[in-house]
């Protein structure tokens, strides 16, 4: 098993965002959020978006996503 003992981010090559409370809160986006999402997407990272909340379907939650710009 190889351990890594440092960290690189050139290493990166994603990030899994949660959707509540990350990237919003009671269904507003979080300030500087939609910035955040395409400064990430400029470096060529590639993004995963996830969220424990049941209460709307993923074409819900995908149009909300654009509807804030990400």
């Amino acid at each position: 098993m190889k351990t890594q003992t440092s960290f690189s981010p050139q290493a990166l090559k994603g990030f899994v965002l949660d959707i509540d409370g990350v990237l919003s809160l009671d269904g507003t986006l979080i300030p500087g959020a939609d910035e955040a999402v395409r400064r990430l997407r400029a470096l060529g990272y590639g993004l995963c978006f996830l969220t424990n909340v049941t209460a709307s379907s993923r074409a819900a939650r995908a149009a909300r996503l654009q509807e804030y710009g990400i």
